[in-house]
């Protein structure tokens, strides 16, 4: 079983212009106490170079701003830099962000806002997605790990891999080894495994079995992004991640639970 070792990717998608999505990276630099006037100065000018940037391809996406609008966003780009500037970790603060956009809207005409929300919208639908997928590669690469220690055999649950202290719980929840765990993760592996179960949504149909009894492209474990489309991510035996859209989506789920695996809809050419 060749599981493709996941890339580890936290691009947070926020709101207004995917609100500085890059700039979140800048916290990076925040040592957690009080920091030199210097290193904070240099946070706030990345910080606002990426606010820039956005607004700016903000305006390419809704057509353009007449020249009244251009005033009033290089008024609400002034404000939103004092505020940065001040305090360039504002930009992580939920309230900050839903306000900017609301102001931000609020520039723009009728016909620009419903391009402006379908674009938001399609954006946060990829972003689900992305999410989604990302999350089955993680997990493919634990049941590898769980696999390689236990004669190929699968974990009960995906929680088990974690209980059974194969793989940290840091892991499925991307946050840095030997890192203070957040605040609702228990501190015992056994329960951090119930926690794991609970936490995701994902269906898993490989317990107590080994990679052998799988033919080969049938599916270990599948969820549906929360998104509109219900887009639908399957994790195959050999460690592949795959899409499937709308109706096709429900045909595969059916399919999963007549025992049909790998699914004849997703049959490979």
């Amino acid at each position: 079983m060749t599981f493709e070792h996941p890339v580890r990717q936290t691009l947070a998608r926020f709101s207004i212009v995917a609100l500085f999505v890059v700039i979140l990276c800048c916290s990076a630099l925040s040592s957690g106490g009080a920091e030199p006037d210097d290193a904070t100065k240099e946070r706030a000018r990345l910080v606002i170079a990426g606010m820039h940037e956005h607004f700016n391809e903000m305006a390419a996406k809704v057509g353009g701003f007449s020249t009244e609008q251009k005033v009033k966003l290089k008024e609400l780009e002034n404000h939103v830099e004092k505020s940065l500037t001040a305090d360039p970790n504002a930009i992580q603060n939920a309230d900050f962000r839903g306000g900017v956009e609301a102001q931000f809207e609020a520039i723009l005409t009728d016909t620009q806002r419903t391009k402006f929300i379908e674009q938001k919208n399609s954006e946060n639908e990829r972003g689900k997605a992305f999410r989604a997928m990302t999350q089955l590669r993680e997990i493919g690469n634990a049941l590898l790990i769980y696999s390689n220690a236990h004669n190929h055999l699968l974990p009960p649950t995906i929680g088990a891999v974690v209980a059974s202290g194969d793989v940290d719980v840091r892991d499925f929840i991307q946050v840095a080894p030997f890192a203070k765990l957040p605040a609702g993760v228990p501190e015992e592996r056994t329960k951090q495994g119930e926690w794991i179960d609970k936490m995701l949504k994902v269906t898993y149909i490989g317990a107590g079995k080994k990679e052998s009894d799988f033919p080969e492209g049938a599916v270990v474990a599948y969820s549906q992004a929360e998104n509109r489309s219900k887009t639908l991510i399957v994790l195959r035996v050999d460690g592949s991640v795959e899409i499937v859209e709308d109706a096709a989506a429900e045909k595969v789920v059916a399919e999963l639970q007549a025992g049909k695996n790998p699914p004849p809809s997703m049959k490979r050419k």
